[in-house]
């Protein structure tokens, strides 16, 4: 007999012993943390109202959004329609770095469907972009001042820009702008998977004479070189 209440003891203990061990579990389930993208897009929906009322991008909350994409992954920027039309867009960009492609495309992939929102991945391409200026810094570049000259090696397709006050010691001042051209013309994702080298130059004199084609034709001469090869 006391065997077989030992038994039964050991029997009731083990089963609390579960009991217990569920209970724990329970509040774990619940605390699993959200997967970066996740936490991001829960944030912007719950501030999505705070975000459509913006009307200049030095708004507080711009630093926030701002800090929330660094939270996914360092590097992460944006740019967001400041319009009162009805659908406004958020476009998340790996800023020409093309180690955040696949991190672009993780995050824009997890966007849930929001009223009012659109979500771009990378800068597009500008219907007109020749139409407009380009303002950077202090200095607004003309885009139909900026010259280049394309080099096709095999399948690589590789760039210069000449640019009329470019000086190398204010390489940077410069770069920074032409590269925003570029994404104008081509789209953030092209410049960045599309482009192997790019270099940039002052505009010498006669840059018809020398070859150079005029930054309007950067896009028909980057599009025909892939559409060859079934890009």
């Amino acid at each position: 007999m006391a065997r077989a209440g030992g038994h039964r003891s050991l029997m009731r203990s083990t089963a609390a012993m579960r009991l217990l061990a569920l209970f724990l579990l329970l509040p774990l389930a619940g605390c699993a943390t959200l997967s970066p993208e996740s936490a991001f897009w829960d944030w912007f929906q719950s501030r999505a109202a705070d975000l459509k009322a913006v009307k200049q991008s030095d708004a507080p909350i711009m630093d926030t959004l701002h800090q929330r994409l660094h939270a996914v992954h360092a590097g992460l920027t944006y740019e967001m329609s400041l319009h009162d039309g009805p659908v406004r867009e958020l476009i998340i960009s790996g800023d020409g770095l093309v180690a955040l492609v696949p991190v672009v495309h993780r995050l824009t992939a997890a966007a849930p469907n929001m009223d009012g929102w659109k979500v771009t991945a990378f800068r597009p391409r500008m219907p007109n972009f020749m139409g407009y200026s380009l303002t950077f810094g202090e200095d607004t570049h003309d885009l139909k001042s900026i010259w280049m000259y394309p080099i096709v090696d095999g399948d690589h397709f590789d760039l210069i820009l000449y640019h009329p006050q470019y000086r190398e010691e204010e390489r940077g001042r410069f770069t920074n702008a032409l590269y925003v051209a570029l994404d104008m013309a081509l789209g953030e994702f092209d410049v960045m998977t599309g482009i192997r080298h790019i270099d940039f130059q002052k505009l010498p004199e006669n840059p018809e004479q020398q070859g150079l084609l005029p930054f309007a034709r950067l896009r028909e001469v980057f599009d025909n070189f892939y559409s060859r090869r079934g890009r």
